[in-house]
């Protein structure tokens, strides 16, 4: 599993596979599914990156900032692998900023996930049946949201972050002696 680095470094320069995904981005924007689910990774400079399943179940991870001039975009089978190429991305693009005697400013990422790329990545945490507690939202209607068979309404959307934060609330008040 790839875990965010909150002290990334980014450009806004790209590679010929990066701009090829970001038009397959920019082709399938209206396939993307569901509503937005966000995590927040800290308390840095804070640009979003926004996690989405396409019509044809790639998933892409695609920053979004008006503050800096730049995109990094990740595409991949699994949020993993997307995640994977989003930061290979930021890798490359970092690497050709200094090569170019430009730098960037330290920054973290506020990942934003549609219901569906939420619900694959940590569907082997947290299962449809601990989500319907969590939420309330039954369990059957979580399966269909993961695999893409039906989309979530905004209300719906709303009930599930609303109840994965609660969680996340109650999981910080946990202390193990």
């Amino acid at each position: 599993m790839v875990q965010p680095d909150n002290k990334s470094v980014v450009s806004d320069s790209a590679s010929r596979s990066k701009r090829d995904a970001f038009g397959y981005v920019e082709r399938n924007t209206k396939a993307i599914r569901g509503g937005v689910l966000v995590v927040n990774y800290g308390s840095m400079d804070k640009i979003n990156a926004f996690i989405e399943v396409g019509k044809d179940g790639l998933v892409a991870v695609c920053t979004k900032s008006n503050k800096y001039n730049y995109m990094i975009l990740g595409c991949g089978d699994s949020v993993d692998e997307a995640m994977e190429d989003f930061y290979e991305c930021r890798d490359e693009l970092k690497q050709m900023e200094e090569e170019a005697g430009r730098t960037f400013p330290d920054l973290e990422y506020e990942f934003a996930y549609d219901t569906e790329s939420f619900l694959r990545y940590y569907g082997n945490i947290l299962t449809p049946t601990g989500l319907q507690k969590i939420t309330g939202v039954h369990y059957k209607q979580l399966s269909h949201y993961a695999t893409g068979q039906s989309r979530p309404t905004a209300k719906t959307v709303r009930r599930i972050q609303e109840g994965i934060s609660r969680f996340a609330d109650t999981l910080k008040q946990v202390r193990l002696v």
